[in-house]
């Protein structure tokens, strides 16, 4: 049996003629468009978040921090009740939990300035730069954390309305501090029992983790206080 070759011609007639009836999915133009459709969705899947990989990153500490921040605060409350009331219950002398409730504060201090403000314990931009939400909470009148954020007075603080929430962590803070000096005895008694962050570099001037609150250290955290209450507002620090 001789084979005999089938011409060019006759090749490309038969393919032409079974184009037409070939399926969808089996037409090179199909395979052609799907494979530009695979690299352009590769390629806007990374191109696109790379312009948010910072914010990304920021996004975590800012959220551990403003978190960590709600501890202290709870903790704060805590240990200044048990100052306060002093009833030998706690397994606490009254230096140690003045010298943590101190210190306390001290690193609340330091988180609100980091979350607010950054460049500090990995947080590389504050909220206050790029959170219309959260400057309008802290920083505007009214309370919109409320059901009713029109209606902010209390018993205990009629003039809750006419501030915002940053005003309201300054005196938290002033007020914590006033208790310390009114009911936290001796300062040469004062030994911090909570160690700070060793996540993130400290910023400058902050004591070491596990460090011994002082006198200066309670000073400087007062009159920066002060500081914030009489300029308190959008873009300042306590």
């Amino acid at each position: 049996v001789s084979l005999k070759e089938v011409p060019d011609e006759m090749i490309q007639d038969v393919v032409k003629s079974m184009t037409p009836h070939q399926s969808l999915y089996f037409r090179q133009e199909t395979f052609n468009l799907v494979l530009f459709i695979i690299l352009g969705v590769c390629i806007t899947s990374i191109v696109l978040p790379s312009r948010y990989v910072g914010s990304m990153v920021n996004l975590g500490p800012t959220t551990d921090h403003a978190g960590y921040r709600r501890a202290l605060v709870r903790a704060a409350a805590h240990l200044t009740r048990e100052l306060i009331l002093d009833d030998g219950f706690s397994r606490m002398t009254k230096g140690e939990i003045a010298g943590t409730l101190e210190n306390i504060m001290l690193q609340y201090v330091d988180f609100d300035h980091a979350v607010r403000r950054g460049d500090s314990y990995g947080v590389k931009e504050g909220a206050d730069v790029w959170s219309p939400e959260h400057n309008e909470v802290m920083y505007h009148k009214g309370c919109p954390w409320r059901e009713n954020p029109d209606n902010c007075t209390t018993a205990d603080y009629p003039d809750a309305a006419e501030q915002g929430l940053y005003a309201l962590s300054l005196q938290f803070v002033e007020s914590v501090h006033t208790i310390l000096d009114r009911f936290g005895g001796d300062k040469a008694e004062w030994v911090s029992t909570y160690g700070r962050s060793r996540k993130y570099p400290q910023p400058e001037g902050a004591a070491p983790p596990g460090s011994t609150t002082t006198t200066a250290a309670h000073t400087t955290s007062r009159a920066a206080t002060a500081t914030g209450t009489e300029t308190g507002g959008e873009g300042e620090d306590p």
